[in-house]
């Protein structure tokens, strides 16, 4: 059964872009990503990738250069998969005022805010294989989608460059350092452009499925080139296992510097959403630039990330073609549904005038047009349009959806990070022994008065922060108003994970001493394949999840050596003692 889905737009949420490699809109200025999502799924040693690509400027100069570890088969994706994941495992904020039938707050009326959400961040061949070209070896090319596509491997970053701009592959200035870091490593390149018929309103995800020990990797060293400050990176893996980085720190958000009233009691949930992102700016400002915050982990049976297409089995009540199209062009519009059209209805070049325009011949002008692109005996039904488009629209979200049911664990990572901080590419590694983290965040709030009965004014508050940990706080003399007590410092926990064991905290001021060793790290290979410990399934993750408490007290610091010794062989294996 096939049912019509609507995905909630996220509150000021900031556009995404590709998630690793470079996009180029001309050789002078890079376009600015504003954003990256990617999905990773792993199998072994075999890495299926989802990037998401935004753009907004003329076709003709969209060009897009990605670096992968090996040779990749190369498919598309839709939007309503990153639409999926966001709605299922954006992180949600608020606040549980609770009451007692003879304690109460002092004067005040309070409304339940449990539904505040974060306000940013909870918010688509041909074989050539022995061929060379000059220096540079072009392993393969083809279309897909409303894309065409090389995948070339070179001697050097010149000849790498030198092939891109003969084929119309613009770069910016600076990219050949960053191309010869990738040739330095063996890597394979992806170049991608649109095709002469689409348009940039055609874009949708890219999937790129390849072989690697490394498993998951952004290769953030060549988005610096186009990235915006404090530009967020969300990344999903699919695993048997929670996904951890190897490379880069984690970093557990401080509850108490979080401005909870902000995200309820009456307020405006803007508000929250901005500070959560200034949270994690910080945190990883502290790590120097490199540091991720788990948003999510969790199995993926019970989780609502699966995608179902609109049902469009209903047009094919339609009266005609021209019927049809003005209610599918207008109804079910999608990159899908164009390249659909582009394949029944394509457009011939010579159309004069206004039936040179797709939406003119694939909608009201559809019977003056259609003499200039279709042979005269040509008989294109409404249900061979419709079938078509549905075709289209269905093929991402089942592969997407048999991704998901092959891998039994989900993890999202979140950072924010400058061009400046891109030094570094973040691997991801599994840690079978890590508990669940949940995306909702709830302050539980309760007046205590002493021994008072009846209408009683309560002059402590009892306060449950997200990770469990409660906290009892006078109440200032006039409190009419939201109170919360609060920590700004520490902002975060900064942590090394490992393949197995609890995350270790360090001090901030041990970043710079620990980071060449934790620099170093790599997954150990068979890592992937290693299933849950029975004894993390159903297990909350109070120490390593989106939020800890500190201040109260002496923060606990478990596994305080804080090693970052990914061993001989180059595994994260730093555990805990």
């Amino acid at each position: 059964m096939r049912y019509h889905l609507i995905f909630a737009a996220a509150i000021g949420a900031a556009p995404s872009a590709l998630a690793c490699g470079g996009l180029f809109c001309d050789a002078v200025q890079p376009v600015e990503q504003a954003g990256e999502d990617i999905l990773f799924a792993v199998d072994g040693d075999t890495v299926t990738a989802v990037v998401s690509v935004q753009y907004q400027g003329p076709a003709e100069e969209f060009s897009w250069v990605l670096p992968v570890p090996s040779e990749p088969t190369i498919g598309v994706s839709s939007s309503r998969v990153f639409a999926a994941l966001r709605n299922a495992t954006d992180p949600t904020f608020g606040i549980l005022w609770k009451t007692s039938s003879n304690c109460r707050f002092p004067d005040c009326q309070f409304t339940d805010a449990a539904d505040g959400t974060d306000g940013t961040d909870a918010a688509d061949g041909f074989d050539a294989s022995d061929a060379t070209d000059g220096g540079v070896d072009v392993l393969a090319n083809g279309a897909v989608g409303p894309y065409e596509y090389a995948v070339i491997k070179g001697d050097s970053a010149s000849l790498v460059l030198d092939w891109l701009s003969e084929n119309g592959y613009a770069q910016p200035d600076g990219t050949a350092p960053l191309i010869g870091h990738y040739v330095n490593l063996d890597f394979t390149f992806v170049a991608v452009r649109l095709q002469k018929f689409a348009t940039s309103g055609s874009i949708v995800p890219i999937v790129l499925t390849y072989e690697s020990s490394s498993y998951s990797c952004i290769p953030l060293k060549l988005t610096s080139l186009a990235a915006a400050p404090d530009m967020p990176v969300r990344t999903w893996v699919l695993g048997k296992a929670r996904a951890v980085p190897v490379n880069y720190f984690h970093t557990t958000l401080n509850a108490r510097a979080m401005p909870w009233g902000a995200c309820g009691g009456g307020g405006f949930a803007f508000g929250c959403g901005a500070a959560y992102w200034n949270l994690v700016n910080a945190a990883a400002d502290a790590a120097q630039g490199h540091a991720f915050v788990t948003e999510f982990a969790g199995p993926t049976a019970g989780t609502p990330v699966t995608v179902v297409a609109p049902d469009l089995s209903g047009l094919k009540q339609a009266s005609d073609v021209k019927s049809l199209l003005i209610s599918l062009v207008g109804n079910f519009w999608s990159p899908e549904v164009e390249q659909a059209l582009y394949e029944v209805l394509p457009l011939k070049p010579g159309a004069p005038g206004v039936c040179a325009n797709p939406t003119s011949y694939w909608g009201p002008l559809y019977d003056e047009c259609r003499a200039y692109h279709q042979a005269s005996d040509a008989a294109v039904t409404v249900a061979q349009i419709v079938d078509a488009a549905q075709a289209k629209l269905d093929a991402p979200g089942e592969q997407y959806n048999a991704l998901v049911a092959k891998h039994p664990y989900l993890t999202r990572l979140f950072t924010r990070v400058s061009p400046d901080e891109m030094t570094l590419d973040p691997l991801f590694s599994f840690n079978p022994d890590l508990g669940d983290v949940t995306q909702h965040h709830r302050v539980g709030i309760e007046p205590l008065c002493d021994g008072g009965v009846g209408d009683a004014e309560a002059d402590r508050v009892e306060v449950t922060w997200p990770d469990g940990s409660v906290e009892v706080a006078q109440l200032p003399a006039s409190a009419c108003g939201f109170w919360l007590p609060s920590s700004p410092e520490p902002t975060a926990a900064i942590q090394i994970m490992a393949e197995s064991g609890p995350a270790k905290t360090i001090k901030a001021d041990e970043v710079h001493a620990q980071k060449p060793a934790l620099e170093l790290r790599a997954p150990t290979p068979g890592q992937s394949e290693k299933p849950r410990n029975p004894a993390a399934v159903g297990v909350t993750d109070r120490l390593s999840g989106t939020f800890g408490t500190f201040g109260i007290g002496e923060p606990a610091e478990p596994g305080r050596d804080g090693g970052a010794d990914g061993g001989a062989d180059g595994g994260a294996d730093g555990g805990a003692d």
